[in-house]
């Protein structure tokens, strides 16, 4: 029980677990307490080791909630190295319930320290008490490994939801983890059949030929009216976010004035994302395999869980054109960071360029500590002039607007303040970053505008930040939404912007911000088809079953889907006219990602 509450009050729940889930919680330190006792045939040992345990999985969350807003699922604990990289940006704030915590576990161990030992009476030797405590620590854990498969451990309850906070709040954590564990780690679909899923995009690319306009030449007219391959960059943008879809906020000056200027050969609004907060990898999965987080278990990471072997990502479409691109996976800091290196070299890319040295910062602009966006598309406009021949894809992941926006000794150029209520120092932080990511696009935007060879530029942001908790509370108590569920679903939107140097069809669904911007009308898994359409590539069956579907399903996160009249469905709500075609992407998803024996080869590649 005091195991129970250490961790609880720490953690999520705050002990308001309902009641027919406090008994599985107990169960685990029961059980722990039972595995230290046959280990070393004594009361003390185990029950100190089980309140310290229980105090620093509690501590561990209590971080990671105040640093990200999320407490810690099975699939985090891969990334742990990607966390602590970035660690230092973050200020710890300490509240009653670590305090609380941290004194009744110490008050714990004192009591256990002086109550009397109890031992075993049994007396045996050495070699005796070695095999029955090998055989009984044997026992119990296959005993706990079928209870924890089975689910018998915690309640059969459903550790995927999208909202596990409130989960967490609820069941426990232990038992919410453990659930979770057991979901990520196997992922099956009950009546999947490759022939569904090829039924599905076969369908959606006859459909697309019918209604799309015919291209009869690959790529688009350069500067001497010849038909090229444009080089793409696609910019995801760490933490880039308009506030205004979130609070209700009025500011010194505007942080994004040039992005919402652009008209001419741009199409902008905002993305619906499955993710806020982080991690910044489930965004990347989005874009680069074209496949959405509403069908992979909540609390995984596919990065680091499931890309083990070579899958068909949207790199193989590109290698596939009339001209092979030189592809190049960019990102300013450390290579193990989601074992990005590897995951890229997967997904096809020719090269990959990480900062990982010392030596390769040494004269880089930095903005606390970070490389600067500015810098960051210099050093792209570098990989333009020496690419040679080939057209050019780079996927750059930005990392000026990473988080941890208390500890900030920079002197912005164009220091941004919010006017209508006193802002937290983070929330001001945050925007004067934005602001400085909107001057470096110009920056960009400006260099390829002089250049002669087509290019397109797709710039988005991979979640919301995590604020700490003052700055959240303050964003919290303006909200840009009366109604809960759109102050909720705010948190999910991101701005995107895509500019290109030639024609392209314009369009502005972002208008002049906050609620005012068109929302549910684009997710992360259809922006490689929409850029490969208005880069006038040869598309894949696979894209043309994607551009289908996003005219009847424009945008489908974690969250759930909207149809094209701007209404959004859960995704087990089969009211829905949409509700067959997402059960259908989801048969095509699976294929792609998790069939190794009847693989679309034909429908994910370019005949």
């Amino acid at each position: 029980m005091l195991c129970f509450f250490v961790l609880e009050y720490q953690c999520g729940s705050k002990t308001n677990v309902i009641e027919n889930m406090k008994g599985f919680n107990i169960c685990y330190w029961i059980i722990l307490q039972v595995f230290f006792y046959i280990l070393f045939r004594s009361v003390k040992p185990g029950a100190v080791i089980s309140i310290v345990c229980a105090w620093f999985i509690g501590f561990a969350n209590y971080l990671v909630m105040q640093f990200r807003g999320n407490y810690i699922m099975f699939g985090d604990l891969t990334v742990v190295r990607t966390a602590l990289s970035v660690a230092d940006n973050y200020k710890l704030k300490l509240d009653h319930y670590f305090y609380i915590s941290l004194l009744v576990a110490l008050a714990g161990i004192v009591i256990v320290l002086l109550l009397r030992n109890v031992r075993s009476e049994k007396k045996q030797t050495g070699k005796t008490r070695a095999i029955t405590t090998a055989v009984g620590e044997a026992v119990m854990v296959t005993g706990v490994i079928v209870l924890f498969i089975t689910g018998a451990l915690y309640g059969g309850i459903f550790g995927v939801a999208w909202d596990y906070n409130t989960n967490v709040t609820y069941n426990g954590y232990i038992p919410y983890f453990m659930s979770n564990a057991n979901s990520v780690n196997s992922v099956t679909l009950k009546n999947y059949s490759a022939d569904k899923a090829k039924k599905a995009v076969d369908s959606g690319a006859v459909s697309y030929d019918k209604t799309a306009a015919k291209q009869t030449h690959v790529g688009v007219k350069d500067s001497k009216g010849k038909y090229v391959e444009p080089n793409i960059i696609i910019i995801q943008n760490e933490a880039f976010s308009d506030l205004a879809v979130t609070a209700d906020i009025k500011t010194n000056i505007d942080y994004m004035p040039y992005i919402r200027s652009l008209t001419k050969n741009t199409q902008k609004g905002y993305m619906n994302m499955s993710i806020t907060g982080g991690p910044t990898a489930n965004s990347e999965f989005e874009t680069l395999m074209r496949c959405t987080m509403a069908f992979m278990p909540y609390g995984s990471v596919p990065f680091t869980q499931y890309l083990k072997s070579k899958v068909p990502s949207m790199i193989e479409t590109l290698k596939a054109q009339k001209t092979e691109y030189k592809t190049i996976g960019f990102h300013p800091y450390y290579s193990s960071g989601y074992t990005r290196k590897s995951v890229y070299e997967l997904l096809g890319f020719d090269g990959t360029l990480f900062y990982d040295k010392t030596s390769q910062l040494r004269g880089k602009e930095k903005i606390r500590g970070m490389v600067s966006d500015s810098q960051d598309y210099k050093d792209v406009e570098k990989m333009y002039e020496t690419k040679g021949d080939s057209p050019l894809f780079v996927f750059n992941v930005t990392i000026q607007n990473h988080g941890g926006y208390t500890k900030n000794t920079y002197k912005f150029r164009e220091p941004v303040r919010v006017t209508n209520f006193d802002a937290a120092d983070s929330i001001n932080t945050y925007l004067s970053l934005i602001k400085e990511s909107d001057n470096a696009f110009k920056e960009l935007t400006e260099y390829f505008e002089k250049q002669d060879e087509p290019t397109i530029i797709f710039m988005y942001g991979d979640h919301q930040p995590s604020f700490d908790s003052s700055a959240k509370s303050q964003l919290e108590s303006h909200p840009a939404y009366k109604s809960s569920d759109l102050q909720t679903l705010s948190k999910y939107y991101v701005p995107y912007v895509m500019w290109a140097n030639y024609d392209i069809d314009e369009k502005d669904d972002m208008n002049s911000g906050g609620t005012s911007g068109s929302f549910g009308k684009l997710s992360l898994e259809y922006v490689p088809s929409l850029i490969f359409e208005n880069a006038g590539l040869r598309l894949t069956d696979y894209d043309k079953y994607l551009l289908d579907l996003h005219s009847d399903v424009p945008a489908l996160t974690a969250l759930g889907y909207w149809t094209k009249d701007g209404t959004k469905y859960s995704l087990d709500d089969k009211s829905s006219s949409g509700y067959k075609a997402v059960e259908a992407y989801r048969q095509v998803q699976y294929n792609l990602l998790f069939d190794k024996h009847d693989k679309l080869d034909n429908e994910f590649g370019v005949k």
